[in-house]
């Protein structure tokens, strides 16, 4: 297949690759952005004990033990906004950033939005099915060699969003 987004075959494998690693690098960030937000300044450890019942039945708690801080005065909205810019510089969010922007590239010179997310989609499951996609089920009023012309475009741009061209 004659293509303009022309790979070598361990460029294009790492791009696949990538791609199906999104879910779980979505959720993974997803669950870091939580614990930034919703988390203490202060550091702590989370144990659990067990006490007993009246009825003498053993139940198990949790608790928490706070570390003292130093006497310096601290800031805790300056260190969350560290803690994120540290996460978007992660090497896994900038993979994730990375499917993410070539995936919103995709389609664009189509005008009806149904479609365009159809494609989006068809896009993104057939790298992360591979021999297992198929194309007629989507009902995707493109071509078989546009629609996989499209995916080699989508993974060339993630390819050069992620520096391995």
């Amino acid at each position: 297949m004659q293509t303009r987004y022309h790979m070598p075959p361990d460029v294009r494998r790492h791009a696949i690759e990538i791609v199906r690693g999104y879910p779980r690098r979505l959720a993974a960030y997803r669950e870091a952005r939580y614990a930034i937000l919703s988390g203490s300044s202060c550091p702590y450890v989370e144990y659990a004990y067990t006490v007993r019942q009246p009825n003498g039945k053993p139940k198990v708690e949790r608790a928490r033990q706070y570390f003292p801080h130093g006497s310096s005065v601290g800031d805790p909205t300056a260190a969350k906004a560290l803690r994120l810019a540290a996460l978007e510089d992660y090497i896994e969010t900038k993979r994730m950033r990375a499917v993410e922007q070539a995936l919103v590239c995709v389609g664009d010179d189509i005008p009806d939005d149904g479609v365009r997310q159809k494609l989006r989609q068809a896009v993104l499951d057939s790298c992360i099915d591979g021999r297992g996609f198929t194309y007629r089920y989507y009902d995707i009023p493109l071509g078989k060699s546009a629609f996989y012309e499209r995916r080699a475009k989508f993974l060339h741009d993630i390819a050069g969003r992620t520096n391995f061209l």
